[in-house]
């Protein structure tokens, strides 16, 4: 099925100017917290199998093309749904920052209870790990040599 006809048009689509007109006036902080739920809807509406671990990724991207219009790449953090491969929330990443404070901020928004996060060697933090647990979740981190037991 044609994209135009998955977005329900039934003649010829709008033309590119009026796409960008309807676009430039979406609030993104709405739709983007509409799209979450709809996305944490989806998730808790298909459950796991039993005794299995909801896992959650985060991951960090930056916006492809941000970087054509001569601005620094914009850096994200995305907590994504394994099972059915949906990004159930985004935050930006500060310049002068790395992915800590950011994933701090996406955990805390998020449902965790029940749910496993793998931890990349960027995110090994104890704050994070302790913010996860507290919230009913569950971690699973590498751990090199040179980290406390």
């Amino acid at each position: 099925m044609p994209l135009v006809q998955a977005l329900g048009f039934t003649r010829q689509p709008p033309c590119a100017t009026t796409f960008h007109t309807v676009l430039h006036r979406i609030d993104r902080d709405v739709l983007e917290a509409t799209l979450g739920a709809w996305a944490e809807a989806l998730v808790v509406g298909t459950p796991a199998p039993p005794d299995t671990l909801e896992g959650i990724a985060l991951d960090g991207q930056t916006l492809r093309g941000s970087q054509q219009q001569g601005a620094p790449g914009a850096p994200r953090l995305s907590a994504l749904a394994h099972r059915v491969g949906l990004t159930l929330a985004q935050q930006a990443v500060a310049d002068t920052s790395n992915e800590m404070p950011a994933a701090v901020e996406l955990l805390r928004h998020g449902v965790l209870e029940g749910r496993g996060v793998p931890m990349d060697a960027l995110l090994p933090q104890r704050q994070l790990a302790q913010q996860m647990v507290e919230a009913g979740g569950d971690y699973v981190r590498i751990v090199k040599e040179n980290q406390p037991h």
